[in-house]
């Protein structure tokens, strides 16, 4: 099921969109895998890097809702790197690696705004600012608050892909707004499509995207406007962890109007994760909207 707005553009307009759109899916579907396992060899091998990012991000609570405190970058006794994400400070803030968008050349020159500086590759525990683990010129992200993310788009010998770079700790989000509305994901009427994988296959890394059959337009709605209104859950100390949970999982993807792509994971009790946040905080959805969109992703 397709959710375009048909009333908002011509038809030659619209037609050009859908060419741009495919070009890009068709691109991502050929380098996704070749391009992840890359970035991961290159950035071990070539920087035999002594820090990493310690990723327990403990929430805290309080009247004004959910804190996520700051990452912490721990150094290692060795150059042996069991664990790793992307990242680079940038105003005394830690932005880690977040969509990695497989565009080529020219397509990629519409999200490069304001030059901000050169992430150097090395870091210090000061948090300097463009301290990394990576290299490249940083840029503002076009349309989007540089508070929130930035990007690399000439990592690797000026490969076809914007690596997107997003604050998501040292934050605090109250209600689903705080994450997905304006001042961050924008996902309330900025998207042309929807599409959703099965867990199995997630798991697996199997590029199978479906439409939906029986999702009306009004109920994807209904469901953001819900997701916009209800507050985050720290789910931090609960024993099992969700995601080690034997429950059922889906996936669900918004594709923007810009091209990047909004992931969101749902769990069938209720609660729905962006994919790129790792502190456990989540939105809670007990609704009829929620049950019907979940089961119909999971068909």
């Amino acid at each position: 099921m397709d959710i375009e707005k048909e009333d908002l553009f011509m038809k030659n307009s619209k037609k050009l969109t859908e060419n741009t759109f495919d070009r890009i899916d068709n691109y991502n579907n050929k380098e996704n895998k070749r391009l992840k396992y890359i970035y991961f060899i290159i950035t071990v091998t070539a920087f035999l890097i002594i820090f990493i990012i310690g990723l327990i991000i403990i929430p805290s609570n309080d009247n004004n809702g959910i804190q996520i405190k700051v990452l912490e970058i721990q150094q290692t006794d060795n150059g042996t790197i069991n664990d790793m994400i992307g990242f680079v400070v940038y105003n005394g803030k830690i932005y880690t690696q977040a969509e990695y968008l497989h565009v080529d050349k020219e397509a990629k020159k519409e999200f490069i705004g304001q030059y901000l500086g050169t992430a150097n590759g090395t870091f210090s525990k000061d948090t300097t600012d463009f301290s990394s683990n990576i290299i490249g010129d940083v840029y503002t992200v076009n349309g989007y608050d540089k508070n929130f993310r930035i990007c690399i788009p000439n990592m690797y010998d000026d490969a076809e892909f914007v690596a997107f770079f997003e604050n998501l700790n040292g934050i605090t989000l109250t209600k689903g707004e705080d994450l997905y509305g304006t001042n961050r994901l924008k996902l309330k009427d900025n998207f042309y499509d929807i599409v959703y994988q099965l867990h199995n296959d997630w798991d697996y890394d199997k590029e199978d995207y479906k439409h939906y059959n029986y999702v009306t337009n009004e109920a994807i709605s209904n469901f953001i406007e819900e997701l916009y209104k209800l507050p985050f859950v720290d789910l931090t100390e609960q024993k099992p962890d969700i995601y080690h949970m034997n429950i059922k999982q889906a996936h669900l993807y918004f594709k923007m109007n810009d091209g990047t792509t909004v992931k969101l994971r749902l769990f069938e009790n209720g609660y729905i994760g962006y994919e790129e946040m790792s502190a456990r905080v989540f939105v809670k959805m007990d609704t009829n909207i929620f049950k019907k969109i979940f089961n119909e992703s999971i068909k």
